[in-house]
């Protein structure tokens, strides 16, 4: 498979990790920062929101020549992965498996070891960026989650009334 696909796949894989997420939205551990953007409905807009942005622009690279395309594309990508791990260290901290663990580690960290491995042997990454793109994805995804969440909530405050 081809860079391209892997990039396809790992966006519905995104998606599939996203609904893991929203139906164990109840065990979700508490963070203070999200406690007042945090409810289930605007938590939905929120992930909808991220994953057909991601799901967008994996289909604008597939379909587009455009390197600054396929370079924001990378970055996403490693910061999805970085999120992965995320997980893994969130169900050991917590002792138990956090709420998109499954899907992280089952899909989304293999398909992207087998995306890098593929963009290394096509000469689309080498050591340096692959180190760069490493240290910039958690500022990415850091901004990525609090961004959709506000968005996701601001979206639905203004669709739904309080108490519907």
């Amino acid at each position: 498979m081809n860079d391209k696909i892997y990039s396809l796949l790992l966006s519905a894989i995104f998606i599939i990790h996203n609904l893991e997420e929203y139906f164990s939205f109840d065990r979700m551990p508490k963070i203070r920062i999200f406690k007042k953007i945090m409810n289930r409905r605007s938590f939905l807009f929120s992930i909808g929101i991220f994953s057909l942005f991601v799901l967008l622009l994996s289909l604008l690279n597939y379909f587009l020549e455009n390197k600054i395309l396929q370079k924001i594309n990378l970055l996403i990508l490693f910061s999805l992965t970085i999120n992965s791990i995320q997980h893994l260290i969130l169900s050991i901290w917590y002792r138990r498996i956090a709420p998109g663990t499954i899907s992280a580690i089952l899909l989304m960290f293999p398909c992207s070891v087998l995306y890098f491995l593929t963009l290394f042997d096509e000469k689309k990454l080498d050591g340096f960026t692959f180190v760069e793109y490493l240290i910039l994805s958690p500022i990415v995804m850091g901004v990525a989650i609090i961004g959709t969440l506000w968005f996701g909530n601001f979206l639905c405050s203004k669709i739904y009334k309080k108490g519907e």
